[in-house]
């Protein structure tokens, strides 16, 4: 009896044990960068160690709500920084209910002309709620706390009011630097812009990378891989799309290239948490 008694102790006391320490991990403070598996579209989710928030892009429908839902708090209905990359559906039609349901800080677009409902909508919304807005028109860098750091590196000019014969070619590009390791967002951004960026003193090497334009064919030169090498390329994309996408000359690229990828149409929502120092990648 007294051996069952001490048995039973000691699976308590180690069950006791791993919930702290879940719990204990749980509220340490660390980055978690969420790309969220919104069909065919982008959205990622930003939360920094200090607890800033930041949603590049919000998918083609409403299902970014039940994905921030998971990714908040219950009692969290606020934002500190939405970006719309450019005026397209799949990237801004899921932000219109997100300004809607949330308190946001701040949004910043490429102020570029479109005759889109949606960007007209999401951009009336915000004057409506006092949002304050941003046109990215040049490379800029938003200091988020000490040792996390928001780039936008594209666009390299100011594109307000232009009605851009590509609309891709207008994207918001964004890098960051946090909590020692790095992410480049390209948004739809293709080889034009790549091209451009590839000219400049701006710093591409990252060890993770959001391919442009849902890894199509028309983004992710080879010598722009090249340049950013990173350790592993994320492509956003709907699970049978009618795009046929990710193009399968991007593929081979990264596959001669020897970089590893992830496809939120087949392996879903990819999370990456940096907490004590360590990086860890899940998928959910």
């Amino acid at each position: 009896m007294k051996h069952f008694r001490r048995k039973i102790f000691l699976i308590l006391a180690i069950f006791l044990a791993i919930l702290v320490y879940s719990l204990l991990r749980q509220n340490t403070p660390g980055l978690e960068v969420s790309f969220f598996s919104v069909g065919q579209g982008d959205a990622i989710f930003i939360e920094t160690p200090s607890g800033k928030q930041i949603l590049i892009d919000g998918g083609p429908s409403q299902k970014v709500l039940e994905k921030l839902g998971s990714a908040m708090d219950l009692t969290d209905n606020y934002i500190d920084l939405v970006i719309l990359t450019h005026p397209h559906d799949d990237h801004v039609q899921g932000l219109v209910p997100v300004l809607e349901r949330y308190q946001v800080g701040e949004l910043i677009y490429n102020g570029t002309a479109a005759a889109n409902q949606n960007y007209e909508y999401l951009l009336k919304t915000a004057k409506n709620k006092g949002i304050p807005t941003i046109i990215a028109n040049q490379p800029s860098t938003i200091n988020l706390e000490e040792n996390c750091a928001l780039r936008i590196i594209y666009p390299l000019t100011d594109l307000s009011g232009q009605s851009l014969k590509k609309i891709n070619d207008g994207s918001i590009a964004t890098r960051l630097d946090c909590a020692g390791h790095s992410f480049l967002f390209m948004g739809d951004l293709e080889k034009k812009g790549e091209s451009e960026l590839l000219l400049t003193d701006i710093d591409l090497r990252a060890e993770f990378l959001k391919l442009g334009h849902h890894g199509s064919y028309t983004a992710s030169s080879l010598g722009f891989l090249e340049a950013v090498s990173p350790n592993l390329a994320i492509i956003s994309v709907g699970l049978d799309n009618s795009y046929n996408l990710p193009a399968t000359s991007t593929l081979e690229s990264l596959n001669n290239l020897g970089i590893d990828y992830w496809r939120t149409d087949k392996q879903g929502d990819l999370i990456i948490e940096v907490r004590n120092g360590q990086l860890t990648q899940k998928s959910q």
